[in-house]
Parts: structure tokens; sequence; C-alpha cells
């Protein structure tokens, strides 16, 4: 299927996802579906396979391919990641512009030196942090409510 619902308003589209995935399922059918909504490609695929000239960039679950990009080049196709620069430090602690945040866990926490990071919105807690503890200054540009969700632009 190539882009079979791009020209949908935004209602019918998700009623037609919906039932191409179970007449999918009921047929037991493989299906390439094409798709440049990356929500639309997260919310029916099983799998995920992202080309950038021809070239297979990154494969897999859409969870996986959502919230962990392999290159900067998915970060940004994702849309919704921040990316940011941070200095790892042999401590432990991601300095980002001379403010230590909060140590990383998991594979991040033996980073050492310069990386770019790509961090999804909904994992990024924002909160007045108390006088003692520091913490990164930022200014609200804008607040856009997007249905469940709402998005903010934190110039930090």
């Amino acid at each position: 299927m190539d882009e079979p619902f791009s020209a949908l308003d935004a209602g019918l589209r998700e009623h037609l996802q919906i039932e191409v995935e179970k007449l999918r399922r009921w047929l037991g059918v493989t299906t390439i579906f094409v798709t440049h909504d990356q929500n639309e490609a997260i919310s029916i695929a099983d799998r995920i396979v992202i080309l950038d000239d021809g070239r297979i960039e990154q494969a897999g679950t859409p969870t996986v391919v959502n919230a962990r990009p392999k290159v900067q080049f998915i970060a940004e196709f994702m849309e919704t990641n921040n990316i940011i620069t941070l200095d790892f430090t042999r401590g432990g602690d991601a300095v980002l512009d001379g403010n230590t945040l909060r140590r990383p866990k998991g594979e991040m926490a033996s980073l050492q030196g310069r990386h770019k990071v790509a961090i999804r919105p909904e994992y990024l807690r924002l909160k007045r942090a108390p006088e003692d503890r520091g913490g990164l200054i930022g200014t609200v540009n804008f607040v856009r409510l997007l249905g469940a969700s709402i998005e903010t632009d934190l110039a930090v």
C-alpha cells in the first residue's frame, strides 16, 4: 500500500487504519505499508523500516525505532526528539552548558566525553528546582494543546 490514507481527514484515517489492521490479521497476510506519517507508522506497524536515499537506516519494532534511534537522521525523522549535546564526566554526570544534570542511568551511565543525545519529550519532566540544587533555567516560547498532550517549546 502506497500512502493509502494520505488524502483522508484525521477521523476517517484513524477508522480505516483500524479496519485495515483487522482485515490484515483476519487474512493472515504480510502487508507493506508506505507512509511519511511517523505517527501512522508507529500506530499500525509490527515492524518499521526507515530508508534514507534507498538505504535502510534502521529497522525494528515501532517502540524501539521511536524510543531508541540509532543515528541522528532517525531521531530527526521521528520529529519529536530533542537532540542535545551533553558532556559526560568520568564521575558519570551529564553536563549541559555548565549545568550538571541528574546522573544518567542505563547505557548512558558509562558514556564519557561529548555525545549527541536524543531525548523523547515524554521522558522529560519540567518542575521548579529547589534553589539550593540549581538546575536548568529556561524560557517557555510557546505552549500548544495537542489533544491528549501539551507541546511546550522551551529555550534553555
